[in-house]
């Protein structure tokens, strides 16, 4: 005889948890496009900020908030933006809850820098000591031209592409950065404060 068990939600007792039910996640596929003038919106609940966190916690749990982590400042937490190759965060701040027991969320997107430092630090070794490294394997018998005269060109080569790269992964993190705000409102239960976006 097997008995069934329904899962809660730690934030509310003995609600059910609806991934249980097998509904598709509606913010999957790729972010919608929103112009870059359009800020992160605030979002304001009718929870209070433990109860946020808890619940975005659980969220995160059953793989409906990627990369959401506690941060150590009060109240505030981060999330995943992937831009492809240049990732952000979302980092949310949950304000005081006013009288009636609600609080605002602030949002922004920060860039993670690892990977611009890991590009740049690329490109400054390939040029030193990659440029004496590879001389040194080439014998000067074979009368070639000098190393240089053909080698720092095709290190540059790349670089007139960088701008546009940068910019479409600005625009791909900036998608993703509303796409879950939208999906923590969804989560929260609540209202947009500011620029909406479909």
């Amino acid at each position: 005889m097997t008995t069934d068990t329904l899962q809660t939600d730690p934030a509310k007792p003995g609600a059910p948890d609806e991934s249980a039910a097998g509904a598709s996640d509606p913010f999957s596929g790729p972010a919608p496009e929103v112009p870059r003038e359009i800020p992160l919106p605030a979002l304001r609940t009718e929870l209070g900020p433990k109860e946020v966190l808890d619940k975005l916690a659980y969220a995160s749990r059953r793989g409906r908030m990627p990369g959401f982590e506690r941060r150590s400042e009060e109240n505030a937490f981060q999330v995943a933006a992937f831009g492809q190759p240049f990732d952000r965060i979302v980092v949310g701040r949950v304000g005081p809850a006013d009288d009636a027991g609600r609080c605002e969320i602030a949002f922004k997107s920060v860039l993670l820098k690892k990977m611009p430092i890991a590009f740049i630090v690329t490109f400054v070794v390939s040029i030193w000591p990659g440029l004496p490294i590879l001389d040194s394997f080439i014998p000067g018998s074979w009368g070639w031209w000098p190393t240089w005269t053909w080698y720092i060109p095709m290190c540059l080569l790349p670089l007139p592409f960088v701008p546009r790269m940068w910019r479409k992964s600005e625009q791909l993190a900036h998608n993703e950065a509303h796409k879950m705000v939208r999906r923590i409102a969804a989560e929260l239960k609540a209202e947009p404060v500011g620029p909406v976006t479909s």
